[in-house]
């Protein structure tokens, strides 16, 4: 028996108007999300991935599609509906240093969700800040800090305080170690899958730090051009992806040689990538695919499936 999704994406389309204008941000997406799983969202910068995010949590509205959190539209409704709906999805974000008010103590940053709701009064709520910054690895006095007082690892750290303070099901995690020192990253992933495996979250954690992905995700989506181009379990997209440019982006992830000799070069892929403002006709990355037909540059390929779980947009794969 299949388990219905706990957040669904159907056909997202989203555009914006840019001095006078179409940019086409993200194309015909459709994702599913299930109880428990995370999912990973990765691409080259530009390729559509935090307008998905944004779309799904309901903070940009796609100009068609239809958006489902436990089988309930979400595309339509207002934004007190959808602060309803986000006490069981939160996002963080990025850059932790400018989502955190400057002004509130790192304990009212953390608790201003239950705030804002009316959940907790002042005393409950210091309790249940100090609580919540403890399991994310920092020290409860650190609730008395101020934003600026804290290193960037440590005010992530607060971000994803903050969004379990409602106890959510699904967090969205846009590039959320991006910014952060190689060292401190290898932390922030290690909290991620202790939270994970803790209280069973579901994550859709979009980066493209493909290595950061693979310890968190067990399905990934690759996108390209607004276009997702395949999706499938981690360990077949890392192991042997079928898309052209899914091969192209797994192979940029070199091993640490046990030799000069087994040094493997990078190759990177031939061509610039077309603009969004004026898009190719066929496949989205025929222009640069070494592989391309004929066929390629006439017709959009559909994602299709091509094994258990696994589809690819792809006339050739």
């Amino acid at each position: 028996m299949s388990v219905s999704p706990l957040l669904d994406l159907r056909h997202i389309e989203k555009s914006f108007r840019v001095r006078g204008k179409q940019l086409f941000a993200v194309r015909d997406v459709s994702l599913s999300i299930r109880k428990g799983e995370s999912l990973g969202l990765v691409g080259e910068s530009g390729s559509g991935k935090s307008t998905v995010g944004r779309c799904a949590i309901g903070l940009t509205a796609p100009d068609s599609g239809s958006v489902r959190l436990f089988g309930e539209e979400l595309v339509g409704r207002s934004r007190r509906e959808l602060r309803q709906m986000w006490q069981h999805m939160q996002m963080v974000f990025q850059d932790a240093g400018a989502a955190l008010h400057p002004r509130m103590t790192v304990g009212r940053n953390v608790i201003d969700p239950l705030v804002a709701r009316r959940l907790v009064d002042g005393r409950e709520g210091r309790e249940i800040a100090r609580q919540l910054l403890e399991q994310v690895g920092l020290n409860p006095d650190q609730a008395e800090a101020y934003p600026f007082e804290l290193s960037g690892g440590q005010q992530q750290r607060v971000m994803i305080a903050r969004a379990l303070a409602v106890e959510p099901q699904l967090l969205i995690c846009d590039e959320p170690v991006s910014a952060l020192d190689v060292s401190v990253q290898a932390q922030m992933m290690e909290l991620f899958v202790k939270l994970k495996q803790k209280r069973n979250l579901s994550y859709l954690f979009i980066s493209h730090n493909l290595p950061s992905v693979g310890q968190i995700a067990d399905h990934i989506a690759v996108m390209y051009l607004g276009e997702i181009v395949e999706v499938g379990s981690a360990h077949q997209m890392f192991r042997a992806p079928y898309h052209p440019y899914s091969q192209a982006l797994f192979a940029s992830v070199l091993p640490i040689p046990a030799n000069v000799d087994a040094r493997r070069e990078l190759r990177a892929l031939p061509g610039e990538i077309p603009s969004p403002f004026d898009l190719p006709s066929g496949c989205p990355f025929h222009t640069r695919c070494p592989v391309a037909v004929g066929r390629c540059r006439d017709v959009r390929p559909p994602l299709r499936p091509v094994g258990d779980g696994h589809q690819v947009a792809c006339h050739l794969a």
